[in-house]
């Protein structure tokens, strides 16, 4: 019996240490710290441009991913870091289309539908993206991206940082 105890002491505090360490990795794994943005690209008839070349990019990284959209003209780039992109359309028998200002949020996805328009390819289109209110339609998630300066404007006492996540 004296030899159950020596064995299951030392236990119990690694059993300890592996569920807290557990816990602390399931908190932080959940925040990924990344966005994504989606869409489809349609033709001036509300019909899906299925094969089409899109690339987002952001120039002050020197990042850009590119896909074809599928056969219901649909994208979607996920995993993205949060910034200002620019999105380029090519496809066959349309105009080029650039749309900017598309801005990625962290966990918070951004649909940007395209309409192309019956051209040349050396015709472009340019489209500024607006600031749209950011309103998650696709899934229940919520989230929101907070500037410096309204986290410094919040009445924290005696600034303290565990007060600001409390909230």
């Amino acid at each position: 019996m004296t030899k159950l105890r020596l064995i299951v002491r030392p236990v119990r505090p690694v059993l300890g240490a592996l569920i807290v360490m557990l816990l602390i990795y399931g908190g932080a794994s959940a925040q990924t710290g990344t966005g994504s943005v989606r869409g489809t690209v349609l033709d001036q008839q509300g019909n899906a441009v299925a094969g089409a070349a899109i690339t987002i990019s952001d120039a002050t990284r020197n990042f850009s991913r590119t896909q074809n959209t599928n056969a219901d003209g649909g994208y979607n780039f996920t995993l993205l870091p949060p910034a200002t992109y620019t999105i380029e359309v090519e496809a066959a028998g349309f105009k080029k289309f650039q749309l900017t200002n598309v801005e990625a949020k962290v966990d918070t996805p951004v649909e940007r539908d395209i309409a192309l328009e019956i051209g040349n390819i050396t015709e472009t289109v340019n489209v500024t993206s607006g600031g749209e209110a950011a309103l998650n339609t696709s899934d229940a998630t919520l989230g929101n991206t907070f500037e410096s300066r309204r986290i410094e404007d919040l009445p924290l006492n005696a600034r303290n940082i565990v007060g600001l996540l409390s909230l």
